[in-house]
């Protein structure tokens, strides 16, 4: 009985620890998140920030026969408030409280009192220094304490307390105790003791965000008026930006009206204000600011509409018609090089021999451009756009200019016949010129050779959902009826040989500034993917296009090395009606226009895709060469576009072929850079899941088993980097040729042939085309191995290590690895995995996980020099590098990942060149940094376990005793029985 009892009680002991060890583990780990904002600078809407780093202290003397000789202990923390302001009033105007946290006792055997946390106002924080003496009888000068004295021929005393004080860097907090007595009192007379555990101290802010909108959105909804001699138009540049540098301009009034609100704190949201737009039909400025909430994490987007009134000089007046018509051209991609930005389109001039006085001839444009004509204010000047009269407000004319058969088909406009006129009933005179817009992508169709379903029943099947009124298991709907190729639209990650307009917008939907941030580019562009079981016809006019050019590549969509003679670039011509291109493989084509510009498709062409008809990135089975671009921020931003300038809805976006997105992202490029419209007012909240995941290990025999494993650790992968997201709605489980194992368990087959070796499946978690929380596409595989045993394996995802800060500056490359990997065998060793081996058994790589080689082997990872030469280069602002410390595929003794984040922060501490001592960094962009135990970077530290010596008892011997409550009442009764 008693044995059953301690078995009982030891059992409920060891659980209550470990569920409190693992408690406290998930909050350290929680704290470790990052809120950070884009940049090192201070952040100007002053969030609530705690410096989180702790100390435990307690003193016991003369009680129960111990130790009678008093050892006071202090401690001084200290950390950098001009993290947070530039000078201590603006730091005690926008954080004007404080609360320490604390629990401290103090106790001379016959009174007692404790302290718990406070509040105080920051103006209690004093500018002088801590006198080193305080204590033992002067605690009255501490700013809050607990103590107890007693007196019976002699005395017993202790208190525990702290001070504040700071200087032209640093807030200091100087924490106090000592237990002590004097002899004189009878033996049980004498004793005292002192505890104190201090938590932190956290700053709140008296910030108001809310007032700083309401002051711009006073301020900016004020009519602005400029006086130009230029034009009347919004979109002029020389309206936009004054080209003598005088100041006389759109952007120069706007900047002084944000410059009064702000004030001082200007050059800090600065970097949150995206470029003006200009829209002549609105006659209104647009102003948008984009920043992180530091508070509640989402991005935050004010937007401001400024009235404009430009009135018109005299020197603007004595313009002939000719001179008082303004086009303004987009922008398209800089021919040179895309990552130096776009430049304004010229137009191709296509009557020069009839351009005369009152005639301008016809200029070919590339992309959409707008017209403005300033009519004379006696009325006396009108406008027509293909014979029809054109709206008019104060005598300003405006008309858009854009390619109608983008959306409308080839037979729709794209030539545009202007006249102005001038009638005074004096004097008569008119000005006539054309505009051809051609920004319809043209069309290379390449086309299953023979296709005609209406003869074919096989080819008919591909296409038809039904046959005699039942359902046809062979109807494809991804088949292109008209050319019998199954086609994707394609974000290709690499850059362009050819000019393509670059994404000009950063993963936050901030506009690029390609002087100061060209590596802000995404470098990669649109294309077309194909797959056909047969042979092609490469169909294209060849008066829409200047030439078109093919060659053979590789798997990864690259040109081999040494290409055979059908694999070089060719020049082709297109195919006539019994002309084919059969050759099985991937093959790239270049279709050239005369704008300079490149469009790219890639076509697959294999016998063994005619029955069996998979999507092209299905093939190609790699997202780190080739994404869905419905799936990529790029994606996200046309889709934006698309829906709030172009009024599409998702059903009309998702018909769209691979001609009209191109053409929309060209005109959504150009729009950007023009500053016809602000950067996407969509919150930037996508969760980009992009990446490797390590291999899911298991050792099962039932195919539902394997499945429900994959979806749960995919569910798990998800909820790592994103809330909200559902299976089915925001993403997917698919093979590497496409079979979305939610649906089809029967994929998993292959898994189950593991008597002999291991079994290895490639998947991919994607996300949905249209989700409107995730983007990208992650690659893992599972592996089914009679060697796994889950009660052995070691889980690297239960390791969570604490970020780090701190400058490295002086340290060399080597040096930099050892010094990570020191940190992180710490952790190993602490864990109790000292018997996984480096590069064998797990690896350690920066950002991301490396794909497999033949043998299922990702190791090692990437920790090339390459990369810490960035790393290391701090002079001008810090760097940061995700650490990623992951299980090998091919070994059965470890799996999962664990990661943090490492900075080399250009004003932090040197850490100690082996990291068993680190210093405690404090990070002013994460508002909660961890404190790292030196000893063991992934455990509480000594004062949260010295917490739980005196809390444990507290919840556990109530339990234990209705536990043996319930137990001698439950033998009472059975003897009773008896």
């Amino acid at each position: 009985m008693k044995t059953w009892i301690n078995i009982l009680l030891l059992s409920i002991l060891g659980s209550t620890i470990f569920s409190s060890k693992a408690i406290n583990l998930n909050k350290n780990y929680l704290n470790n998140i990052s809120n950070s904002q884009y940049n090192n600078n201070i952040d100007p809407t002053y969030p609530t920030f705690k410096d989180k780093q702790t100390w435990y202290d307690s003193q016991r003397v003369c009680w129960d026969g111990g130790t009678c000789e008093p050892h006071p202990s202090s401690k001084t923390i200290s950390f950098n408030w001009r993290q947070y302001a530039d000078d201590w009033n603006t730091f005690k105007k926008n954080y004007s409280s404080f609360t320490i946290g604390i629990y401290a006792s103090a106790n001379s055997r016959y009174n007692s009192s404790t302290l718990t946390d406070r509040t105080f106002n920051t103006s209690v924080i004093s500018s002088n220094r801590m006198d080193s003496g305080i204590g033992r009888y002067n605690y009255n000068k501490f700013l809050s304490n607990a103590n107890a004295h007693y007196e019976n021929y002699g005395s017993n005393s202790a208190y525990a307390g702290y001070y504040l004080w700071h200087d032209s860097t640093y807030i200091y907090v100087f924490l106090s105790l000592v237990a002590q007595t004097q002899k004189g009192g009878i033996g049980e007379t004498r004793g005292a003791e002192a505890s104190l555990n201090y938590k932190g101290i956290t700053f709140h802010s008296s910030f108001s965000l809310q007032n700083v909108k309401n002051n711009l959105n006073y301020a900016l909804n004020k009519e602005i008026s400029l006086t130009s001699d230029y034009s009347g138009s919004l979109e002029d540049k020389k309206n936009i930006n004054d080209p003598t540098g005088k100041g006389n301009d759109l952007t120069t009034l706007l900047t002084t009206t944000i410059k009064n609100v702000l004030g001082n704190e200007y050059s800090k949201w600065k970097p949150y204000i995206q470029p003006f737009s200009f829209n002549n039909s609105t006659r209104k400025a647009t102003t948008v600011f984009k920043f992180r909430n530091s508070t509640t994490g989402n991005q935050e987007i004010w937007t401001f509409e400024t009235p404009v009134n430009i009135k018109l000089s005299e020197n603007y007046w004595g313009k002939s018609l000719r001179g008082r018509l303004n086009i303004f051209p987009g922008q398209i991609v800089n021919p040179n090089d895309s990552t130096q930005g776009m430049v304004p389109d010229k137009p191709i001039q296509l009557e020069p021999d009839k351009v005369s006085d009152t005639y301008g001839g016809t200029l070919e444009f590339h992309t959409t451009a707008h017209l403005q004509f300033d009519g004379l204010n006696d009325s006396s000047e009108w406008m027509t756009v293909n014979g029809q009269p054109v709206e008019v407000i104060n005598n300003k004319f405006v008309y858009n200019m854009k390619d109608q058969r983008v959306m409308e088909g080839k037979e729709a406009t794209n030539i545009y016949d202007i006249v102005v006129n001038h009638d005074d009933e004096t004097n008569k005179a008119k000005y006539r010129i054309k505009y051809k817009i051609s920004n319809l992508v043209p069309t290379l169709l390449p086309k299953w050779y023979a296709w005609d379903p209406a003869k074919n029943p096989n080819q008919n099947d591909l296409i038809v959902p039904s046959i005699d009124g039942k359902p046809n298991p062979k109807y494809d709907p991804e088949v292109n009826p008209e050319t019998g190729t199954k086609t994707q639209i394609l974000w290709v990650k690499k850059k362009s040989k050819y000019p393509f307009p670059l994404d000009p917008l950063n993963k936050y939907g901030e506009v690029i500034d390609p002087k100061r941030n060209p590596g802000d580019y995404d470098l990669g562009f649109l294309a077309e993917g194909s797959v056909v079981g047969m042979g092609v016809q490469q169909l294209f006019n060849p008066a829409e296009v200047s030439e078109v050019w093919r060659e053979g590549v590789n798997s990864n969509l690259i040109s081999p090395s040494n290409p055979t003679e059908r694999e070089q670039l060719t020049k082709i011509k297109p195919d006539s009606v019994n002309k084919y291109w059969s050759w099985e493989g991937f093959w790239h084509y270049i279709t050239k226009t005369n704008d300079n510009l490149a469009y790219e498709k890639y076509v697959l062409i294999g016998a063994k895709y005619q029955d069996k008809y998979p999507r092209f990135l299905d093939i190609l089975g790699n997202n780190n060469i080739a994404v869905d671009f419905w799936t990529t921020i790029h994606g996200i931003h046309l889709k934006n576009y698309l829906i709030d300038y172009k009024k599409l809805d998702l059903t009309k976006i998702s018909k769209l072929n691979f001609e009209q997105v191109a053409s929309y992202w060209k005109e959504y490029t150009s729009d950007i850079i023009a500053q016809r419209i602000p950067p996407d007012p969509n919150p930037a909240d996508f969760v980009d899941i992009s990446g490797n995941f390590p291999a899911i290990k298991m050792n099962e025999i039932d195919v539902n088993k394997i499945r429900s494993l994959v979806l749960a650790y995919a569910q798990n992968y998800i909820n790592q980097k994103a809330s909200g997201a559902k299976l089915g709605i925001d993403y997917y489980v698919v093979t590497k040729e496409g079979i979305d194992i939610s649906s089809n368990a029967d994929a998993l087959k292959p898994l189950l042939d593991n008597l002999t070796e291991p079994k290895y499946l490639d998947i991919i978690i994607k996300t949905k085309q249209f989700s409107s929380i995730l983007i990208g596409e992650a690659n893992g595989s599972i592996k089914n191995s009679r060697n796994y045993d889950p009660e052995k394996v070691k889980d690297l995802s239960k390791i969570k290590f604490n970020n780090q800060k701190f400058n490295f500056a002086g340290f060399s490359i080597e040096e930099m690895k050892n010094w990570i990997i020191k940190y992180i065998n710490l952790g190993l060793k602490k864990s109790g995995y000292t018997d996984l081996v480096f590069n064998k058994d797990y690896g350690i790589s920066i950002n991301d996980i490396p794909p497999t080689d033949e043998n299922h082997n990702n190791v090692p990872g990437y920790f090339n020099d390459e990369i810490f030469s960035d790393f290391l280069n701090n002079l001008e602002r810090s760097k940061k590098i995700t650490i990623v410390v992951y299980a090998n595929d091919a070994s059965d003794l470890a799996e999962g990942k664990t990661e943090f984040v490492l900075e080399n922060y250009i004003n932090g501490d040197k850490p100690d060149p082996d990291p068993t001592n680190p210093t405690n960094p404090v990070d002013p962009i994460e508002p909660n940094p961890n404190p790292t135990n030196p000893t063991n970077p992934e455990i509480p530290t000594w004062g949260d376990k010295k917490y739980l010596r005196w809390l444990l008892p507290v919840i556990i011997i109530p339990i234990i005793g209705i536990i043996i409550g319930i137990i001698w009442f439950y033998f009472r009764f059975k003897k009773r029985i008896r």
